[in-house]
């Protein structure tokens, strides 16, 4: 019975997989993301330049797709 049960487990983990928890903080000044793998918490965080984001509207969204690309860049 037991061998079925760990038969059962794996099979639904295998369809139902879990999701990675995370959550990207933009401010005027940074980019900030955490998140959670294999029970450790994961963090990076990119300087804004000055003048991409003003009161919380985007300026300049070039710039920040490349502040996005070099935080994708530090976590791997």
């Amino acid at each position: 019975m037991n061998k079925l049960r760990v038969l059962i487990k794996k099979f639904a983990d295998a369809i139902n997989p879990e999701l990675p928890v995370g959550g990207l903080e933009i401010t005027d000044t940074f980019l900030r993301y955490a998140a959670f793998e294999d029970e450790k918490l994961r963090t990076a965080y990119v300087r804004l330049a000055p003048g991409i984001l003003e009161d919380g509207a985007l300026s300049d969204r070039s710039k920040l797709m490349q502040a996005l690309q070099e935080l994708k860049t530090k976590l791997g």
